[in-house]
Formats: C-alpha cells, structure tokens, sequence
C-alpha cells in the first residue's frame, strides 16, 4: 500500500500459467504446421489447432514481457489487467471466490477472490481474457496464489478502498441523517 491516503493495491500475475499456456499454443502452432507440411492443399485440420494456438502465444508473450498485474486497485477503481479501470461504484461487492477441493483425503481450497457487478454489461468494460471464466461464472474471479496476504484480508483492503470510494464509513453513507439512538425501555 502506498502513503499519504493514496491506497494502491496489486495483485501480481502467477506466471506458471501463463507459461503453460504459450506452450499450449506453441504445440497447437507446430501441430498445425505438421498438418500444412504433410498436405499444403488441405487447410481445415492446420486451422483447428492455429486459431486457437496464434492467440495464445501472442497473449501470454505479451503477458510475460510486460508482467502487468492481475488486478491494481486505487482510490479511482479496479483495473483488471487490462482495458479501462472500473469504477467503485459500478462493483456491488467483492468476496473471497475460493473453491473447494478434496483430493486423496485431503481438503484444501483455492485462492481467489470474487468481484460482483451491480449491472452485468460492467463486464464487458474487462479484458476479453476474463470473459470466457466471467460468463461461466457470472462475476470477476482473480486467483490470489502469488500474494502472501489471505484471500480474507485482500477481500477486506479491497471493500475497505470501495466503501471509501463510494462515501460509506461503517455500512452508513456520509451526509446522511444520524441514525436515531437506540434504546431499552422497561416494561412496566
């Protein structure tokens, strides 16, 4: 976090995946220059495995060259990676998104955190690279494996930024009427 009342928050990219994923596509671009060398006059088979392969070497080069977050949140909103930032007031709540799992007799959960949208057009304002796992889920889930800090506080940090953004102290919003006090009255 930053000082002097201006709260940066950022949530780095685990590279691994993005190193599995270009050489995924790598293997589906050599495959189909297979395909091409074997037969040039057919050119079906080489694009099945093309069109999905150029995408994803050129996305995750670009994503492993540039190291650019998963998320960085400010006082402004949430930029998810890429496209524009997010206004605090467009985001409904942000929750811990972990899933899970139970393997061999072990049971562990994932890390994530969920971001929900107040209207569900916000997520077209994200890099196409999370609308695929957005619309399979219907709202934001960012993995928070290369944090030290657990989903649980990262989930609070980030409400604590959007409740400030959005003029809220203790779920009241400011410039409000005072709530009336409460009190007990004895039965007679």
């Amino acid at each position: 976090m930053g000082g002097s009342g201006h709260h940066v928050i950022e949530i780095p990219r685990n590279i691994t995946a993005n190193l599995w994923k270009l050489g995924l596509g790598i293997g589906l671009v050599a495959i189909a220059v297979l395909l091409m060398i074997d037969d040039p006059r057919l050119w079906i088979g080489p694009a099945l495995f093309a069109v999905p392969g150029v995408p994803l070497i050129i996305s995750n080069a670009l994503l492993i060259s540039t190291r650019r977050p998963w998320l960085r949140a400010t006082s402004e909103g949430v930029w998810f990676g890429g496209g524009p930032t997010i206004s605090w007031r467009d985001i409904s709540g942000i929750y811990e998104a972990g899933v899970p799992i139970e393997r061999y007799g072990y049971s562990v959960r994932t890390r994530a955190i969920g971001f929900a949208f107040h209207r569900k057009r916000s997520l077209f304002r994200l890099p196409s690279t999370l609308w695929l796992t957005t619309s399979a889920f219907g709202d934001v889930r960012i993995s928070t494996y290369a944090m030290n800090e657990l989903p649980s506080t990262l989930v609070a940090m980030l409400e604590d930024l959007r409740k400030a953004a959005c003029g809220e102290e203790n779920g009241v919003v400011r410039g409000t009427s005072e709530l009336p006090a409460a009190r007990l009255i004895p039965r007679a």
